[in-house]
């Protein structure tokens, strides 16, 4: 029941943002931003050590060093699973 909510929701959203082109709920959600920053300021320098994990300066490092650990500890299966499935996620989106 809580995946149909969800995929309710997720077209719904889909179709205000894309298909009508609001920007009302950019703007809110902006708002919110901008009021939570006014409110607590120091919390902008946790926000961006936290979105460091999502950027690509820690995932292109952690996508080398995971299946070499994998290896390393026994799991070379795993390792060798892991390299084919990012090679063709690249090669997807990239040819």
């Amino acid at each position: 029941m809580l995946f149909v909510l969800a995929f309710g929701l997720f077209f719904y959203l889909t179709r205000v943002v894309f298909r009508e082109h609001s920007q009302v709920f950019d703007n809110w959600g902006f708002a919110q931003m901008d009021a939570l920053r006014a409110a607590a300021p120091g919390l902008t320098w946790w926000v961006f050590k936290l979105t460091f994990f999502g950027s690509v300066l820690f995932f292109v490092p952690a996508s080398l060093l995971v299946p070499l650990v994998l290896y390393r500890r026994g799991y070379g299966r795993y390792a060798v699973e892991l390299l084919l499935s990012m090679g063709e996620g690249w090669r997807l989106m990239n040819c």
